[in-house]
């Protein structure tokens, strides 16, 4: 079971579709408790699908599994463990020069609106 397999598990066990990625709260006029440690985890991990690195997407998704693999070693996934773990990755790949791309979030998110399961992938061309 992949990280956000098992996150988006806990977070149908709470009754949210997955076809609507949590999305940050706006502020509220009146203080709020803070988010649910699950979705805190989830917010990071959807914003860790669309960070590249200077070398391009994919050797951020290979640094992103390399970090993240031992959260699934353990058969029950710790909320609060798995929102540190990201924390972490999401440092590593800023001091790494990374950074969030607001075009590939959006087309991750368009993507997975229309086929839900979808993951886009780099495509290059063959010489």
């Amino acid at each position: 079971m992949s990280l956000l397999d098992a996150l988006l598990h806990l977070r149908d066990l709470k009754g949210v579709s997955e076809t609507s990625p949590p999305s940050p709260p706006t502020p509220p006029a009146t203080p709020q408790p803070p988010l649910d440690v699950a979705d805190a985890a989830l917010t990071v991990l959807y914003r860790l699908r669309a960070y590249t690195l200077p070398g391009g997407r994919m050797p951020a998704a290979y640094a992103i599994v390399n970090w993240l693999r031992p959260l699934l070693t353990t058969p029950d996934l710790d909320p609060a463990q798995a929102l540190a773990a990201l924390g972490a990755v999401e440092t590593e790949l800023t001091a790494l020069g990374g950074e969030f791309d607001a075009e590939l979030a959006r087309a991750i998110g368009l993507t997975t609106a229309v086929y839900s399961g979808t993951r886009l992938v780099e495509v290059r061309k063959l010489h």
